[in-house]
This record gives structure tokens, sequence and C-alpha cells, in this order.
């Protein structure tokens, strides 16, 4: 009944253990064993994202400092790496479109967000489409900041000084300055809130909002373009006026250095932009012009509003200078990579501290060797042999499944473990011995019904099958509906649940099934199998335990 395949299997088996042991271990195994034990043991270095010519389903092409780009880490969700989690919603209020426009205008905005995320440096993200008017951003470990770099609209608007009487009075009119506090702007412009006695609201040292009156002043009385009211650049368009805004822009704006190595950014207009802002700049030649990104005028290092005087008329390439090499390539990304093509708002947003996450991962690497000794306790007392056996096929299971997630599955990359998944992991570990108990329970009636031991084993596999298989494809259902309804309602928690649970439940069978049999059939190849009180203390209808010795089978055992 013993192949030699069995022990075949048996090294095949280990080699596979101790290959997925390797690709786990930890770099730092003293943050997770006691230090009795961790400091005599290595630290782990993962694996290579490349075994020869075949490229793991882990390895990434960007590169980036994420440890999970090049196999050396897990890939971590939000919960346990830190970063931020915004929900976007389309803001059609007071607009005319229909639910066709809506669909097509979010998978637009769902690819200029994909878009920013590489010149950001953010890696492992998540975009999905929730519902029928919501995008949700996931961007594990990265800042709230970033996080709203990447996901805000990206109107960018050219600015003029506010003049006296019509912004068409020339360059020498007087401007509109306020003495103290800040100018509100309309949401997403550089228009400012005018009532109709001409008082602007501002907000004042107190941090509260009031209406003042602005004061106007020659071009050349001013002292810093801090104090300017600004107002929307109107530029001409076959005879009309129109804002000067991003949209007349090419997307291959570019960062120039000067001889002294100082940035500036070079963009270039479209057809119709060289009208418009050739228009512009030509009007308002000699005065500052600012630019207002989202409503909020661009600053330069030193915390001032980037204001230029227009020296002349700008047609084809325009360039901005006095901005920090990283304010230009933030700005270089906006412009590159346009707008929102539907307005969007942020309706949800969730950033985890880096700390907190790694405290969960921490915690949550105890909890599972916690689970794992007292599940092996329990087997080991209750079933002695079996379950020494059965315990260490959890092990093999074990190593193999966080394997699984770190190198991930070809085609899909690897598994990115959250709170959630990590406690679906934990129930795998209960389901995994759980079938291993069905067929042990099997062994032990067909031994109490006066059997010798290697029928009542392979009797217990055979008979343990149908209820394993039913059970597992129970929960392979559930975990079906579960993913389904992650993917519906946008939670990577319901998702990250799902599937590490179905992928557990599937290694677990393998586990179960095969590891577990093929150890059995070894061990009662050796002397083992003639002292049954090892593996059962049941004792048989008729009163006395069975022998092994002269049972069928026992005495060919190496056959």
């Amino acid at each position: 009944m013993r192949k030699w395949w069995d022990r075949l299997f048996v090294v095949l088996i280990i080699a596979i253990a101790a290959g997925a042991i390797y690709a786990i271990w930890p770099d730092e195994p003293e943050r997770y064993l006691p230090d009795a034990l961790a400091e005599h043991l290595p630290s782990g270095s993962g694996v290579p994202p490349s075994i020869g010519a075949l490229d793991l389903p882990c390895k990434s092409d960007e590169s980036n400092d994420n440890d999970s780009s090049n196999c050396e880490g897990m890939t971590l969700g939000l919960d346990l790496q830190g970063g931020s989690r915004i929900v976007l919603e389309a803001d059609v209020s007071g607009l005319n479109v229909t639910d066709e426009q809506i669909d097509s205008g979010l998978d637009a905005a769902k690819e200029i967000v994909e878009s920013r995320i590489n010149p950001f440096g953010v890696s492992e993200s998540l975009v999905t489409r929730s519902g029928s008017n919501r995008l949700v951003v996931e961007l594990p470990g990265v800042s709230a900041d970033t996080a709203e770099d990447v996901t805000r609209p990206a109107l960018l608007m050219f600015c003029e000084p506010l003049q006296e009487g019509s912004q068409g009075s020339g360059a020498g009119a007087p401007i509109a300055v306020i003495g103290s506090g800040q100018v509100v702007y309309k949401s997403g412009t550089c228009e400012p809130d005018i009532a109709e006695d001409g008082t602007i609201a501002v907000i004042g040292p107190d941090g509260q909002i009031a209406r003042a009156e602005p004061t106007y002043i020659l071009p050349t009385q001013l002292s810093s373009v801090e104090q300017i009211v600004w107002t929307p650049g109107q530029g001409e368009l076959n005879g009309a006026q129109v804002t000067m805004t991003g949209s007349y822009l090419k997307n291959n704006a570019e960062i120039q250095f000067n001889a002294l190595n100082v940035p500036s950014l070079v963009f270039n207009m479209t057809d119709d932009g060289q009208e418009v802002f050739g228009s512009l700049t030509e009007r308002i030649a000699g005065l500052p012009m600012a630019t207002f990104l989202d409503g909020e005028p661009i600053r330069g290092e030193d915390g001032g509003i980037i204001a230029p005087a227009v020296q002349t008329r700008i047609e084809e390439t325009g360039v901005t200078t006095g901005l920090t090499l990283e304010d230009a390539r933030r700005l270089k990304t906006f412009l590159n990579n346009g707008a929102f093509p539907i307005p969007l708002k942020i309706v949800q947003q969730q950033d985890v501290d880096a700390s907190l996450g790694d405290e969960a991962v921490l915690h949550s690497v105890e909890a599972g060797i916690v689970a794992l000794l007292l599940i092996a306790s329990y087997m080991i007392l209750y079933y002695r042999l079996p379950g020494v056996i059965a315990s260490l096929a959890l092990l093999v299971y074990s190593a193999v499944l966080l394997a699984i997630f770190k190198i991930g599955i070809p085609g899909s990359g690897p598994v990115t473990l959250t709170l959630a998944g990590i406690a679906a992991f934990v129930l795998s570990i209960g389901m995994a011995v759980d079938a291993n108990i069905l067929i042990f329970e099997r062994m032990k009636e067909e031994l109490r019904n006066g059997r010798s031991l290697i029928p009542s084993v392979e009797a217990g596999f055979h008979r343990a099958w149908s209820s394993i298989r039913d059970s597992n494809v129970a929960t392979l259902i559930t975990c079906a509906i579960l993913y389904w309804m992650g993917t519906q309602f946008a939670s990577s928690l319901i998702k990250g649940f799902a599937l590490t649970l179905a992928i557990g439940v599937v290694v677990s069978m393998f586990s179960a099934i095969t590891v577990t049999r093929t150890f059995l059939r070894i061990a009662m190849s050796t002397p083992l199998a003639r002292r049954l009180w090892l593996w059962t203390d049941d004792r048989p209808d008729g009163g006395e335990p069975v022998s092994t010795l002269g049972v069928a089978g026992a005495e060919v055992a190496d056959a």
C-alpha cells in the first residue's frame, strides 16, 4: 500500500516547506520571537524577484522603496502599513449631465488618478469604482498631504490683479489690495467674494470671516503681492472673453535648470491657448500674474505667492520661475495629468499612522503564533501521534500559505494583507485542523470496529473526504459572495478577508489530504505502527486493544 513515491513525496514536501520558510523568514526575528530564541537565529533576506529567467509575481517593474516591490517584504494594507483612504463622489448638483456622462467621467477620473500615482512615488495603490457615482482611492504608506495631491481636482487658473472699474482699463489702472487679512476666494477659483456694495470677504487675524472694503492703488505703489486681490485672468478666443486655465496648456510641461542650477517650469500652449494667453499677457504687461491651483495661490519655498510681473506678450511658451524643485515637480504633475472631467468632492478620508500599523503587524504575528501553539497542543494531547503529524502538516500549511501571500499569484501579484486578512488566516488555521479532526475521528471509529491500523487510516481518509469537500466548497461559495459584496461596496476589508480565507481553504485541502496522509503513511512504515497506544486510547468492541503485529500490511512496511 505504501509505495516508494510516498518517501519521494515527503522529500518534496520538506523542500517546499523549507523554501516557504526561507521566503517568509523575517529580517528582524527578534521583533516576533523571544530574545533567548531570536538571538541564535539568522535574519531573513526575502526571495529574489527573479529565479533564472522566471519572474516571480511579486516582482515590480517600478523602482521604489517599498520592500514588497522586490519580494523582500509582505504587501500590507492601509491598516497595517499606514496610509490614506479617500472616497471621491461626483458633485453634479446644478449640472445638466446624464448617467452615461457621469459613468464615463468617473472612468476618465479613475485613469487620471492612476496616472498621477507613479509621479508622486505612490506604490501598491488601489483605485476602484464604488456604486454609480464614487471612486475609492487607497494609498498605503503615504501621508495625508500626498493623498490629497493625488486626488485633488487640479484646476489650474492664471489670475490677474483686480482693477478699478473694469479689467480692460490697462496696466496703469489702479489695482485692489487688502490691508490685512486673507482674501476668501470662491471654491476652486481665484474669483473673490465681492458683495453688491463692493466689499470683499476676508479672513481676519482672529480666523473669522468678515467683509472689508478694498483699497485701490497704482501698480507702482504696490509693496507686496500678498496684498493683491486676484481675479481670473481673461483672454480672448475668437472674439469672446474666456478664462485662462490649465485646459489651454499642453501636457508636456518640463523642468529646466539655468546656469546656477535653479529650476524653472516650462509649459507650452495649445493652439487656442496661444490666442487666449497671448491676449491676456499683452493686456496686463507690467502687472504681476499669479497661478492658482484649486483655489489656492502657488507659493514658493519662502511661503510667498509666486507672481512674476508680465514683461511682454507670451504665446507659445511660458516659464514659471521662483519654484523649488519639489514645487516644480508637483506643478508639472498637475499640468501634465490634467483635471477631472467632472467635479469631484472628498466625502470621506481615513488616515492611518504608520506607527499604529507597525504595532498592528506585531500584534497580528503574535496572535498567529499563539493560535498555532494552542491548536498544536490540543491536537497532540488529544490525538497523540496523529496530532503530532497534524501539527507538522499545520506548520507546512502556514508556511506555504504565507509564502503564497508574499510571492503572489501568477497574473494578479502578491496578496495585500490587512487586519481582516490576518483574521481570515488565523481562522483558516482552525479550518485546516478541522479536516484532520474529521479524518482522525473516522480512523478511530474503524479501530473501534476491530480493523487494523493501516486499513483504518485509509478508510478514515476515504470516509472523511466527502465531509471535507462539502464544507470547503460551502466556505468557498461564501468567500465568493463576500468578495462580490466587497467589490460592490468598495470595501477592501471584506475583499481581503474573503480572498485570504479562500486561498487558505484551498491550501488547507492540500495540507489535510496530501501532506497529513503522506506523513501518516511514512509513520506507519516505521516501528511506531506497532504501538497502538500512540495512535488512539480507544478499545475495539471486543475489549482488548488491537495490536498491529501480524496485521496485514504491517510486516510489509518496507515493500
